[in-house]
Formats: structure tokens, C-alpha cells, sequence
């Protein structure tokens, strides 16, 4: 066993080792500890170079202490275990109480699966998916988002309990599911989902929801988290946070959900869920003209224009509404009155000269590309202009 450090850990007057390598994590000594002892609540810890009880609660724990004890060519260590709540040959309980998996039970011959589900936080602290166990429930129960929301629910209620599917019928009107164990293990858990056309409603009408394999445990990096699962849990993320980083989502997830995501996963999933926020960005400005014309349509007087460069991108977009002209008008001939213009149509004089600067302005900077400056104040003047011609 080169490479291995041996762990003695003792317990009621009897001592057990096993050994440890450095791919070696939390998880692995905890499951040793169980099927060795049983017990309950419990902290592990170890002693080095001084330190009386360096504590054992992460995989990071654990390979910094195969790490130190390997620099220092020690060869075996004593773990100690400090059960609360011991009872001999009874399950585990929570050996991992503050471990990011799970609490570790073992498999008994009475009831393989009797741990199904079951897991502890760092802490104690409530994971924010706590509630997708609760997803499927019962015959009859319904998803008012159709086939996408059974599918979605379906996926974080499985990750929540521990367990994978595989669908047998994948359907936009029904869906059939069972477990991923049911050939190799005969697993009877199964679930069907179909389509009411009436109120395009999804309804369980069959559900096993009782698995026969052997029990699961809740893994933080399931296969089932996609994209998609992402994506749902950041819809109202991204409303409020637009400019969220993948790295953050990475980070969110593993804090708040307990779950581990890649990056990929993080940056497609917020992808996804800011095209189903605010749409297609390309499919939203092929609305702009249509946009323009109805704006101008329904509200008489108005003034829109959109501009767009040769290869038909879009450039910018003015829009003036009558109102705001009208009220432009009025208190610019107040203005300009005040300013002792004899003339009785002081505004459209001041608007022609406005109009000549402007358009020589832009003879002197024509060749200038792109433009630096525009000025919006030309459409208001043309516009402005066109309806004082039209009523005279």
C-alpha cells in the first residue's frame, strides 16, 4: 500500500484501521467509521505535531492532514471520534452533521433504502432546495406549466433526493419515467405524466414513488444539473442582477443550494434564463419598425424615426410625441418673445437658422465616420417646420 497513511480510530475497548491515500475523502472515512461502529452524532479529529484536536469535517480537512502527515514521513495517525448520542449497531446518524455531504447511513438487510433522501447541511443550515423534495407527491397532482414545468420539477426532485431516471416516454403530450436502476436492480419507482388538452395542464396519473434499489444518497454534483435547472433557478435573479458573473452563480449555488455546477453550466444557464426574461435580442429589434409605424399610428401628431446603417443594423431611434411638441412649441415662443423677436413667427425663423447650422455641420463632418455627435434637435426642427407649412 505505498503512499497510504494508516488511521486508527477506537472505540468501546476496540480498535479498527483502515488506510488512507491522497484521492481519499470525508465521505470515505465517515462510511468506514459506520460500518465498523455505528453510532450517532459525532466529531472527528486527530492529533499533530501539537495540536490536540485538529478537526476532521471537510474533504479539504482531510487531505490537508494526509498532506502534513506525509511531509512530516509520518506514517499513521490516530483519528478519535467523539460520539453524543452513541448507540452500538444502530444507524449513523449524523457522522457528517458538518460535512458538505450527507449523513451517512448504513445499508441493512431489513431495509436497504431506509436513508433514501436523507443528508445534513454544513451547520445545520436550510439548503434553498430543501423544497424540491416535495415536487412529486401524489396521483392527480398537476403542473400548470405544461410538459416543461413536470420536466423540470421532475429533474429537482430526483437531485434533491439522490437518485437518477431515465424516461421511458419523452413526449410533448406524456412522459414516462423510472428509475435508472430498474433493469440492473429491478427498482419499481416509476412515474407518468400526461397532457390535458382541455387546460394544457400536466397530470400524474401513475406513481411508485417507493424505490426498491439500494438507497441514495443526495450527491452535490448530480448529472442532472443542467443548464435548464440553472437557468429556472435564475429567472428572478437575473431580473434584479443583470450583470450576475458565471463565477458568481458558481459560487451561489455550492453556498446556497449545496450543489456543484460548472462553469459552462453557470454562463448557458444565465443565458437562457435572460433570453426567457427579456426575449430574443435579435428577434426584438426586427420589431422596431413595426413598433415606429404603429407608435405613429395610434398616437396622431407624433414623431418617430428610426435609423438604421447599410447592412440594415440598427443605428438609433428618435421619437417625439405631440404632446411633448406642442408643449415645445409654446414655451419656446414664450422664450424667444421674451428675448424681444418682433417677428410673429419667431420660432420657425430661430428653427430655420438651427436647421442651416445643422445641415452645415453635417456637410463639414460627412466624411467623418463614424459620427460623433448627433443632433436631435433637427428632427424636432423638421418636424416642427413640416406641420407650420402644412397648416399655412
Amino acid at each position: 500500500m505505498e503512499g497510504a497513511i494508516i488511521a486508527r480510530t477506537s472505540f468501546d475497548s476496540k480498535t479498527v484501521a483502515f488506510p488512507i491515500y491522497s484521492h481519499t475523502t470525508y465521505k470515505d472515512i465517515c462510511e468506514e467509521i459506520c460500518s465498523r461502529f455505528g453510532g450517532g452524532d459525532a466529531e472527528l479529529s486527530y492529533a499533530f505535531e501539537g495540536y490536540s484536536a485538529c478537526l476532521l469535517q471537510t474533504d479539504m480537512d482531510v487531505q490537508m492532514m494526509y498532506l502534513s502527515l506525509s511531509s512530516a514521513n509520518i506514517s499513521s495517525v490516530d483519528i478519535n471520534v467523539n460520539l453524543s448520542m452513541v448507540s452500538h449497531g444502530e444507524n449513523c446518524g449524523n457522522i457528517a452533521h458538518k460535512s458538505p455531504y450527507l449523513s451517512l447511513e448504513p445499508d441493512t438487510p431489513d431495509d436497504v433504502n431506509h436513508h433514501f433522501g436523507k443528508f445534513a447541511t454544513p451547520t445545520g443550515k436550510k439548503y434553498l432546495s430543501s423544497d424540491w423534495k416535495n415536487y412529486i407527491m401524489c396521483v392527480g397532482q398537476k403542473f400548470e406549466g405544461g410538459v416543461n414545468d413536470f420536466r423540470e420539477k421532475l429533474a429537482k426532485y430526483a437531485i434533491e433526493k439522490g437518485f437518477r431516471y431515465k424516461c421511458v416516454k419523452n413526449e410533448p403530450s406524456r412522459v414516462t419515467a423510472v428509475c435508472h436502476k430498474r433493469n440492473s436492480e429491478g427498482c419499481l419507482w416509476n412515474v407518468h405524466a400526461t397532457l390535458n388538452r382541455t387546460n394544457d395542464f400536466f397530470y400524474i396519473r401513475q406513481l411508485n414513488n417507493e424505490h426498491t434499489c439500494n438507497g441514495h444518497i443526495r450527491d452535490s454534483s448530480s448529472p442532472l444539473m443542467g443548464s435548464k435547472i440553472v437557468s429556472s433557478v435564475l429567472a428572478n435573479q437575473v431580473r434584479s442582477s443583470p450583470l450576475l458573473r458565471p463565477v458568481d452563480i458558481v459560487r451561489d449555488f455550492k453556498m446556497n443550494y449545496g450543489l456543484e455546477i460548472s462553469y459552462y453550466n453557470a454562463w448557458k444557464g444565465k443565458e437562457m434564463a435572460k433570453k426567457g426574461v427579456h426575449g430574443d435580442e435579435a428577434l426584438s429589434y426586427k420589431h422596431m419598425e413595426w413598433y415606429v409605424n404603429e407608435l405613429v399610428k395610434t398616437n396622431p401628431g407624433s414623431y418617430a424615426n428610426l435609423e438604421c446603417d447599410a447592412d440594415h443594423r440598427f443605428v438609433r431611434m428618435f421619437i417625439s410625441f405631440q404632446g411633448c411638441i406642442e408643449g415645445f412649441i409654446n414655451s419656446s415662443k414664450f422664450h424667444f418673445k421674451n428675448f424681444g423677436f418682433s417677428s410673429s413667427r419667431p420660432l420657425i425663423g430661430s428653427m430655420n437658422r438651427v436647421r442651416s447650422q445643422n445641415q452645415n455641420y453635417k456637410e463639414i463632418n460627412k466624411d467623418n465616420k463614424p459620427k460623433q455627435h448627433w443632433n436631435p434637435l433637427n428632427h424636432i426642427c423638421n418636424n416642427i417646420i413640416d406641420q407650420d407649412q402644412t397648416k399655412n
